[in-house]
């Protein structure tokens, strides 16, 4: 038979989609970092934004402006990661203690009252940088070796206190804080956010400094600092949601886009034999069901039923689905962020995925995440199973020569790894074109499904 420009051009088209498909975006589990915001609450904060005055009229102050941002940036990622809260100096002009607020999971309830709360008296002058620091890498949520730990220091002013945390001056008291806090197991990592929009060059050059210490650089080098700068309101919300996205695996500031996870999507369940649904571990409806030869238990992780297996084969346009010959324009399942055009009659890049993040045993259908459902399935020997749809069909390798289950199952992995369901895309594209030769080549077959008793 000779290979037509057609079929050449959607084979071409095939490759395309699968590359696609191969690399769109999925949460792969690692576990979510803990986050401590250790905010500057000496008395300069209480200074207007643009110089060392007291605001004016309706004039905002530091803190206010600082505070604002991080009731923005709790109400945005509360319950995505652990986020905990320590603020310096408290009590006195060089008091400081650990966490006020531990990091965990939905903390915005008990950080939003201290924010209010410790708005910092005018007499408060002590910036005890490395007293805080140290204070808050003992923390014992900070032992927690099975996770990343980050220190995001909000600060407007230069380190200065009675104590110098055993330096010669206030900078290297902090910068060594700092140092000490990355060198320690597991390390501690601290993001430095410059908060000011009067900062003299020497505050600038320990703020890079204490930056360079804290192993998190600015990526940022279109300004020339280490730290993030921040004079503004606005630039404030943004370099915190920067530094969110980046310690949670995303890239992209402003959405709640987390692609850690410390569910049972990355962490399996602790009882033997339960499920993963919607991030929760429960019992699998198909423990203890027996089907009849012929037959097995279909799930969707809520309810169980015996189906028919795809042993048989359908004729063009259809394809068997759990059993049953259906109607089916592309004659294939198509994958996690595509959807079939029966216009064309191929599968096609579903536009509403795009910007959609699942985890790693979800696909994106429609511009929602769903779990695939064999990944709660046991086929039967020498069988497959479809991804997301669920049908156990013989496996490609099984088949008589020129014979598919209605049609491309697209499932070249093997019958229990769901994760990659699409593999190499020049690989596949092969299969298909093949297939679609022998369509063309041996006409129309319809063999029926075996009626169940």
């Amino acid at each position: 038979m000779s290979f037509t420009p057609s079929l050449l051009h959607r084979a071409l088209l095939f490759v395309g989609l699968s590359l696609s498909i191969a690399y769109s975006p999925m949460a792969w589990g690692k576990k979510c970092p803990n986050l401590a915001i250790l905010l500057d609450r000496s008395g300069s904060m209480l200074w207007r934004l643009q110089d060392n005055a007291f605001p004016q009229g309706s004039e905002k102050s530091r803190w206010d402006i600082a505070t604002a941002a991080l009731n923005a940036v709790l109400t945005q990622y509360d319950g995505y990661l652990p986020i905990g809260f320590g603020a310096f100096p408290v009590q006195n002009e060089c008091g400081t203690s650990g966490f006020i607020v531990p990091p965990a999971y939905s903390t915005r309830a008990m950080i939003t009252p201290q924010l209010s709360t410790l708005k910092p008296p005018n007499t408060m002058f002590g910036t005890p940088t490395c007293e805080a620091v140290n204070s808050l890498r003992a923390e014992a949520s900070f032992a927690d070796a099975s996770r990343a730990q980050y220190i995001l220091l909000i600060t407007d002013g230069e380190p200065f206190c009675t104590s110098m945390c055993g330096a010669s001056d206030h900078v290297t008291g902090a910068v060594n804080a700092i140092t000490a806090a990355y060198n320690q197991s597991p390390s501690v990592h601290t993001f430095v956010v410059g908060f000011g929009g009067s900062l003299s060059q020497v505050f600038k050059d320990n703020l890079n400094r204490m930056a360079a210490a804290g192993g998190e650089k600015n990526p940022d080098r279109s300004l020339g600092y280490d730290y993030y700068l921040a004079d503004s309101e606005q630039a404030l919300l943004a370099q915190i949601q920067k530094i969110i996205q980046t310690i949670t695996g995303s890239g992209d500031a402003g959405n709640n886009t987390v692609l850690c996870d410390d569910t049972c999507y990355s962490n399996p369940c602790p009882k033997a034999g339960d499920i993963c649904l919607q991030g929760a571990c429960k019992p699998n409806p198909c423990t203890g069901v027996v089907c009849a030869p012929g037959e097995y238990c279909f799930t969707d992780g809520t309810t169980a039923q015996c189906k028919a297996t795809c042993s048989e084969f359908c004729g063009p346009g259809e394809r068997c689905i759990k059993g049953l010959c259906a109607p089916d324009p592309c004659e294939q399942s198509c994958p996690s962020t595509t959807t079939c055009n029966s216009a064309t009659r191929q599968c096609e890049i579903d536009t509403s995925c795009r910007s959609v993040v699942c985890k790693r045993t979800q696909g994106c259908f429609a511009g929602k995440c769903r779990d695939d459902v064999c990944q709660f399935i046991t086929c039967p020997a020498n069988m497959q199973c479809v991804p997301f749809e669920g049908t156990c069909e013989v496996p490609d390798s099984s088949r008589p020569t020129g014979a598919t289950v209605g049609g491309c199952s697209c499932d070249v992995a093997t019958t229990r790894s769901h994760s990659a369901a699409f593999g190499p895309p020049i690989a596949l594209a092969l299969i298909w074109l093949a297939q679609r030769l022998r369509r063309r080549s041996r006409g129309p077959i319809r063999l029926q499904i075996h009626e169940r008793s």
